[in-house]
Order: structure tokens, then sequence, then C-alpha cells
């Protein structure tokens, strides 16, 4: 099979080639040597080949050759040339040998080699891929890397791996043109995109899947078309299978007429947001999208879960009104939009009414979200919260008071949340825990600041204490100690100790 493919290849390194390696990819691959032969200094151009008479020629330094008008790197002829190997990559294009409508690349590594001879360098070719591009389908073949032969990639690109990478790579424009003549690739447009791409193998292969980039390309569109073959995000603003430039952008024809006026079309985000608006009846201003995708479009995933229940017009207004009133909230435009979109999806969980404009746009969007966070953890946990209700009735007779101080059981997975997120410790994690009767958490106020946590308790089913934590998991002051040894006292100890201890003392 790969058989085939290489019939469409010339088994040699051409003229045109050789001619192209050392004219554009070895361009930096021009010396002069020098050498003193008495008091006089000569120097060799390894590009034309002519030695003459120079004066005061360094090492390393920069010179033209009088002959070839070549700019070169000066050389010492007396100096080692051990590692002296330059190399660089190229692609060159050509016709098919077995069809005239397909067009043929090959990515070549060029070596060229001075350390047995600068006078008679050494110059070789390697290629490293072989491209067949016929409109509607293409092909990529590898050399593998034990040389053993090619094989077919799953997709084709540029073909450059470790070292190679670091490597000069170019492409000869003047193949492109002479194997594209009298071909369907000839309406490419493929001259458009030449300063933008280090390689042109992504483009032809996409413009064969894809025609309609000639429409983009001669709409003024180009962007898109690199957005695309760079892998950028394109925002599924393009319908690339389509075969009219109205289809492809989904415009109308007064659509198109703003676009092409727009500073911004060719950006693919922008596009999308201007057929968003034209499609949600918004119909925002040109420099309205061009704000929209500056502060917040990049956030474009939340963009379109918001988008569901509300219009692109309504989304900017609610978004900017909430971050210009609350800016110590919200760091950016695009905070407000994270947090929009994590609120109404709270707002799904707990079955709200998203129809209700009063539940779509709170006054305070934070403060909000804050809550159905809330709400959110409590739902999650009911069944815990029906198990942990009744363990805090059985629990009732553990409530006790003493001084300035009380403690009761917590009663409900909320109240348990609130208290690990008040105190900044981890018995908000004990929900399961307290539920199965593994453990037993009891809250310690101030009488005077009832339902402000203060302090956490934890009992295991022995009646022994386990833990005392408060804000930070700080340890227990004087006051708090007073009142758990009073607590012991009381509640813990059993009226058989209690006998005991009376009969000791």
């Amino acid at each position: 099979m790969h058989e085939d493919y290489m019939q469409h290849f010339s088994s040699e390194i051409s003229e045109e080639i050789e001619n192209y390696a050392i004219e554009e990819p070895l361009k930096f691959s021009r010396y002069i040597f020098t050498r003193r032969e008495g008091k006089h200094q000569y120097g060799y151009c390894t590009h034309c080949g002519n030695e003459y008479k120079t004066v005061g020629l360094k090492h390393n330094e920069e010179a033209e050759c009088p002959y070839c008008k070549s700019m070169c790197t000066v050389k010492s002829s007396g100096r080692g040339r051990k590692y002296m190997v330059d190399e660089a990559l190229f692609e060159f294009y050509d016709k098919s040998l077995i069809n005239p409508n397909i067009i043929t690349a090959q990515e070549i590594r060029v070596t060229k080699d001075y350390r047995n001879s600068y006078k008679d360098p050494r110059t070789s070719y390697t290629i490293f891929a072989r491209f067949i591009f016929e409109m509607g389908n293409s092909v990529m073949i590898e050399r593998d890397c034990w040389g053993n032969g090619f094989h077919k990639t799953k997709s084709v690109h540029k073909n450059v791996i470790g070292y190679l990478i670091k490597l000069p790579y170019t492409f000869s424009r003047a193949s492109i043109k002479k194997a594209v003549k009298d071909t369907p690739f000839r309406y490419s447009t493929w001259d458009s995109y030449t300063k933008s791409q280090s390689s042109m193998v992504k483009f032809f292969d996409l413009y064969s899947k894809y025609p309609g980039i000639e429409y983009l390309t001669k709409e003024g569109f180009e962007g898109l078309v690199i957005d695309k073959l760079q892998g950028a995000g394109t925002f599924s603003a393009v319908n690339w299978r389509a075969n009219s430039i109205f289809k492809m952008l989904r415009v109308g024809k007064e659509n198109l007429r703003e676009l092409k006026n727009c500073k911004g079309k060719d950006d693919s985000l922008f596009l999308r947001l201007y057929q968003i608006s034209q499609k949600d009846k918004s119909n925002l201003l040109v420099e309205d999208i061009d704000e929209i995708r500056d502060s917040w479009g990049m956030y474009f995933r939340e963009l379109q879960s918001v988008h569901k229940y509300i219009s692109l017009r309504k989304m900017a207004k609610y978004i900017n009104q909430q971050y210009n009133k609350y800016k110590k909230q919200f760091y950016t435009k695009g905070s407000v939009l994270t947090t929009w979109r994590d609120y109404l999806a709270d707002c799904e969980t707990l079955e709200m009414n998203l129809k209700d404009e009063h539940v779509l746009y709170p006054k305070n969007l934070h403060v909000a979200h804050q809550s159905t966070i809330s709400q959110v953890k409590v739902k999650a946990n009911e069944k815990f919260n029906i198990e942990i209700n009744k363990r805090a009735k059985n629990l009732e007779k553990y409530t006790f008071e003493y001084d300035e101080l009380i403690i009761r059981a917590i009663g409900s997975v909320e109240e348990l949340i609130k208290e690990g997120e008040v105190l900044h410790h981890c018995v908000g994690r004990y929900a399961e825990r307290y539920a199965k009767g593994e453990s037993r958490i009891f809250a310690i106020r101030k009488k005077d600041a009832i339902d402000k946590p203060y302090f956490t308790l934890e009992l295991n089913g022995k009646d022994v204490i386990v833990q005392v934590h408060g804000k930070n998991n700080c340890n227990p002051g004087e006051d708090v100690k007073r009142f758990i040894e009073a607590f012991k006292s009381i509640k813990l100890i059993k009226k058989k100790d209690k006998v005991n201890i009376a009969i000791s003392a």
C-alpha cells in the first residue's frame, strides 16, 4: 500500500531541491575561511568558491564576499572543525507523477558537513515525511525511527520531533506556486498564509477538506483560517463544510456587510458573539460585542451555560451592574460570570423557578450564591440530616449549663457545616460519622451569644471526650476547662462512680 503512495514521488533529490536548499534553508551556512601566507591574509568563500586577498578579518565576525555579495561568517582555517555541521529542515512541493490534479510535498533535512574539508563540504539529504494532497483526501507518510521505511500517519502535521525542533525550518514558495498551477489548489489562496505559517502542509490538508477557505480569505476573514490552522479555539463560529460565505459565517447579506467593516471581523470569538447576538435578538452594537469579548468573552463555556436562560444583552447589563456595584467581591467581570454560572447551577439543583426574574437576577449575586451553596450542601445531606436530627433528640440529656456557657448536641448537617466554617476546623466533615452513631458532636456556646459557634466537643460512645477545639483548632481556655470539668462531673460520670467517689471522700 505504501508503495502506491511512493509512486507520486521521484526517487531522486532534484537539482531544484538542491538549489533551494543552498539558497534558503542553508543561507546561514556561508563562510569565509581565512589563512595567512607570509604577511598576507587570504579568504575563501564557501558559497561561490572564490579565494581572494583580505585585510584583517577576524574569527566569527560577519563579512561580505566581494564576488557573490553573500554575507558570511568569518572562520579561521587554523581552528578545529570537529563539530562544524550545519543542518536545516524544509518543505518542497511538486506535482504528483501519476495524477496532475494532486500536489505533493516532502519534508527534508539537509546537512552540510565541514569537518573534513571546508572547500569541499559534504551535503546530504534525508526525507523525513511525504505528503499527498488531493481534494477531499490528504495522506502523510513518515519515516519510522528505525529507518526501515515509511508508514502512514493518522493526521497530517509538521513532522518535527526532538532536537529537530531547534533547526531552522522553511518552505519553498516557488515550489508551491509551480506545484499548484493547473490543479484545484490554484484557487486555495495559499499565498495569503505564507507569512503566518512556518509550514504549509496543514494549510493544504485543511483546504483539501474545506475549499470554502477560498471564500473566507477573499472576503477578508483570514484570521478565522489562521485560528483553525494553529489549533486555537474557533468556538464553532464557522461552518467549514458549507459552500457559501453566508452559510459558513451563518449570517445574511446585511450582516456580512457590517462584519466586513469591523476591526475584529476575523476573530473567531468576536464572530461567535456576533452570531449569538443576532440569533437571540440582542442585536448588540459592534462596540458592545468588542467590550464583551475583551472583558469576559474568553469565559465562553460559562457564557454558554448562562445564555441558556438569558439573552446576551441582558447578560452584559447584569454583569456590568454587579461588577460596578460589588467590586470588592468580584475581581473581574469574568468572575461575575463564573459566579453566576455556579449560582444558576445551584438553583437547578434546588429546583428553584428560573423563570422568576428575582431568581435569575439576585440583587447581590455573591450573597445569593453563598446562600445556595449552603442550601445545596444541606440538600445533598438530607439523609444524614434526618439521622442527625434523631440523634440530637436522643442526646438532649447531655444539655448542660454552667457559669456563662451552655452545651447541647448539634441538631443538623447545616449547623455542623456552619460550626466548621465559622471556627475553621474540620468538624463539617463528620456528618456521616455523626449520623451513623460513630461519633457525637456538641456545640459549646456562650449564653449571651447562643447562635455563635464558640467551641466544639466530640464525645465517643463510652462518654469519653475525644476532642475539644475552638477557632482554628485552638485548645480550650480557662473558662472552657472549668466548664468541661463541671460537665464531666455532672453528665458523664456514672452514678456508680459518683457513689465510689463519695465513699472515698
